[in-house]
């Protein structure tokens, strides 16, 4: 299991943003699709985030494409990664 994991909808533009984000940058990350509802309402409680993509680093929710990227441009996205408190 990579320690990102990447919840991702249908028809979901920022979805795809933050793979392409990953990819270019060769950072590995584990995608799991969801098209449930049911399932997507309960990702929504229990990380307490309400859109998606959900980026899941180390089993905390960092939050989505854009939050993503303001982690990078702060440099606190790679001490998230080894696991460091930010």
């Amino acid at each position: 299991m990579e320690p990102i994991v990447v919840y991702t909808k249908p028809l979901c533009g920022y979805c795809g943003a933050v793979k392409r984000l990953f990819n270019s940058r060769n950072i590995a990350f584990e995608e799991r699709h969801i098209t449930d509802p049911g399932e997507m309402a309960a990702l929504k409680e229990r990380y307490q985030h309400a859109t998606f993509p959900m980026v899941i680093i180390r089993g905390r929710c960092i939050g989505g494409y854009t939050d993503t990227v303001d982690l990078m441009k702060q440099g606190l996205f790679e001490p998230l990664l080894r696991g460091e408190t930010v």
